[in-house]
C-alpha cells in the first residue's frame, strides 16, 4: 500500500515557461527563438540537467547560442525568471507532508533548483529529494527510480508518484510504484484519496 509520495517540480509544483528565457535572449541577440530554442533546451535537457556541465558552463553555451557574452549571473536570472507558482498544488503538498513522507523527484539544474528552494518552503517538509543533475540521470530512465528508492530507504510499492509527463509515471509503475499523471489540483488530490493518502 502507497505511504509515500514522490512529487515532481516542473508541471506540478512550478509551472516553467522556457519560451520567457528564448524571447529574451531572442530580442538581446538579434537571433530568431526558433535558432535558439533547440540549442538552449537541448543543452540544458542533456548537460545541465545531468550535471554534464555547471552553471559556468551552460551560461558559456547560452552566451555562444545567442552570440552574446553572457555572465553567469546574467544568465541565472533569465533562466530563473520562466516560473509560475501552481499554488493550490503547492497548498496540497504542504498539506500532504504534514501527514506523510514527501519526496522531491525532479529533472532539473542547480539553477532551477536554488530558484525553487527560494520561492517554495513546502520543500523543507520534504524528507529528501533527488536531483537529476547529482544523480546523473533523467526520469524516465528506470534506473533513476531504483537509486531513489535506494536513497531513501523505500520499497517501489510504498510509493507514488505525481508528474506532469505520463512517460515518467509509466516507468516508475513499471517498477512497481503506483503513478498518477498529473492534470490538476483537484484530480490529483481525489487520485491520491484513492490511494489511502489524504491531506
Amino acid at each position: 500500500m502507497a505511504s509515500a509520495i514522490l512529487f515532481d517540480l516542473g508541471g506540478v509544483l512550478l509551472e516553467p515557461h522556457p519560451e520567457r528565457a528564448i524571447e529574451a535572449l531572442s530580442i538581446r541577440s538579434g537571433r530568431s527563438p526558433e535558432e535558439l530554442a533547440p540549442e538552449l533546451l537541448g543543452v540544458a535537457k542533456l548537460g545541465f540537467d545531468t550535471g554534464r556541465i555547471g552553471p559556468e558552463g551552460f551560461a558559456a553555451a547560452v552566451g555562444r547560442a545567442a552570440g552574446l557574452p553572457l555572465s553567469v549571473d546574467e544568465v541565472r536570472a533569465l533562466w530563473c525568471d520562466i516560473f509560475d507558482d501552481l499554488r493550490p498544488m503547492q497548498e496540497l503538498a504542504a498539506a500532504l507532508a504534514r501527514r506523510h513522507p514527501c519526496y522531491l523527484l525532479s529533472n532539473t539544474d542547480p539553477m532551477h533548483f536554488a530558484c525553487a528552494l527560494g520561492r517554495l518552503p513546502v520543500l523543507s517538509r520534504f524528507r529528501g529529494q533527488q536531483l537529476s543533475y547529482e544523480v546523473g540521470l533523467l526520469k524516465p530512465d528506470p534506473e533513476y527510480y531504483r537509486a531513489a528508492f535506494r536513497r531513501f530507504g523505500l520499497r517501489p510499492e510504498e510509493c507514488v508518484l505525481v508528474d506532469d509527463l505520463r512517460p515518467n509515471v509509466e516507468a516508475i509503475v513499471r517498477e512497481g510504484a503506483a503513478g498518477i499523471v498529473h492534470e490538476g489540483t483537484e484530480a490529483t488530490k481525489r487520485r491520491l484519496a484513492e490511494l489511502g493518502l489524504s491531506a
